[in-house]
């Protein structure tokens, strides 16, 4: 980074502070009383009013009072986009139109500082088409919708910065922007990522940060669930809106990439393009429309494969803390097993198969126990032991080494059930396996 842009950087935290200061957004739950209640969605509906063609969308900016996990859970002010004379909304509303759709938007800036507005623009866009907005000041929008596509826009405090460099204050306000093709299909569920963070000690990095990452304004266990049954056909659209990479995860079926594109702009694959997949990495910004069957009756999820998204014990070399992190005794209450960037699905059996005799497939119980030993002198690098036993008869083991053994399943019956208890203490490493199941059609991979 160059002098003058880490001036540049340093200038605006600054800002930052004293607007984060003035607005009263270092504040603790008791003191967002007087806020509106922050509401969330599921992004099932658009705003405005679509007549003859014609959008008609008003938006303002508000604060509120946001409670990413539970309605009753300690709350935070946030920065919001609102409809005009509605409730604050995380994410803001959705704008979805048919293609070809002409958008009229409004969007008033009720603070007492300038915002900057991206993405109210016609697609495929340019990312430095943005519109600053004075205190106090309306500003009228026309454009066309645009190509088909998953877009989204967002707004920034005082100046325009891409995505992936966005100050805490600014990480509530984004929203998504659907265009639908003629004739396409419009029972997709979108979800839209978001990332909250805060540094516990002003300009110092080594005391870390509490973060909160959350899907449609909401952390597991409150956030978006599904219900499918066997055999249906789920589309969804993703939209990393945060300022982080999240490798998303899907448990039980793979899912075929169908589009993917950067806010902007977006790539429809064909047939020969389009891939399967477990875990899709998308980077900030990044948008994705992905097509699967659930083929297996049960509770699934999809996540974020970084285990300090998800997983509230685990930290990065950052001093990441995950959890609402405003009331110690909530995060812990909440906490207790994942949190985070995680969707519950829950797939039912078709009525054809409900009562079918099957066979019971042999049972067998692996306990993975990983424990921690102190760093060795002169060292700040922790090690891990890791054992694993079917029953009374150890497996594998690891002692003292950054990485476990390597598990390998083997199977000879037509059919195995396998189900495997972790006893974990302060994991330090994601753990990703996948298991080799043969079924009567023969072999293949299945993620889990």
């Amino acid at each position: 980074m160059s002098p003058c842009s880490r001036a540049l950087r340093v200038g605006r935290a600054l800002l930052a502070v004293l607007f984060l200061a003035s607005a009263g957004l270092t504040a603790t739950a008791s003191d967002i009383s007087d806020l509106a209640k922050v509401i969330t969605h599921d992004n099932i509906k658009s705003a405005g009013q679509l007549k003859d063609g014609i959008l008609t969308v008003r938006l303002e900016l508000e604060e509120g009072a946001w409670h990413p996990d539970a309605n009753d859970a300690p709350g935070i002010p946030a920065l919001t986009v609102a409809e005009e004379g509605g409730a604050p909304s995380i994410p803001g509303p959705m704008i979805r139109v048919p293609e070809g759709t002409h958008i009229h938007a409004f969007f008033k800036n009720t603070q007492l500082f300038p915002v900057v507005l991206h993405g109210f623009h016609q697609r495929p866009g340019d990312a430095k088409d943005v519109v600053t907005v004075d205190p106090g000041e309306t500003k009228e929008l026309n454009f066309l919708a645009g190509a088909p596509g998953t877009y989204f826009y967002y707004v920034t405090c005082f100046t325009s910065v891409p995505i992936d460099a966005v100050s805490t204050s600014d990480t509530t306000m984004t929203g998504a922007f659907i265009v639908d093709g003629n004739g396409a299909p419009t029972d997709d569920r979108v979800l839209l990522i978001g990332l909250w963070y805060h540094w516990l000690v002003p300009f110092d990095f080594g005391h870390g940060f509490h973060e909160i990452l959350t899907v449609n304004g909401k952390a597991w266990p409150h956030t978006t669930r599904m219900s499918y049954t066997v055999g249906d056909t789920a589309h969804w659209r993703v939209i990393n809106a945060s300022v982080a990479i999240h490798p998303m995860h899907l448990h039980g079926a793979h899912f075929r990439v169908d589009s993917a594109g950067n806010g902007e702009s977006e790539t429809i694959y064909s047939p020969a393009q389009q891939r399967l997949a477990v875990t899709e990495l998308m980077q900030p910004g990044r948008t994705m429309l992905v097509s699967w069957t659930p083929t297996h009756p049960g509770n699934w999820i999809f996540h974020c494969h970084l285990a300090f998204h998800f997983d509230p014990e685990l930290s990065n070399s950052a001093g990441e803390v995950m959890g609402a992190a405003m009331n110690s005794d909530h995060q812990q209450h909440h906490s207790s097993g994942m949190a985070g960037l995680i969707v519950g699905i829950e797939v039912h059996p078709r009525a054809t198969d409900v009562g079918e005799a099957r066979p019971k497939p042999p049972q067998h119980q692996l306990t993975l126990t990983i424990s921690q030993n102190p760093p060795p002198v002169n060292s700040k690098r922790r090690c891990i032991n890791v054992e694993l036993r079917d029953g009374a008869t150890v497996s594998a083991t690891a002692q003292g080494s950054e990485l476990g053994p390597p598990i390998i399943l083997s199977f000879t019956g037509t059919e195995s059930s396998w189900r495997v208890t972790t006893m974990a203490c302060q994991v330090l490493e994601a753990i990703r396996a996948r298991l080799l199941r043969r079924s009567r059609r023969g072999n293949h991979l299945s993620p889990i």
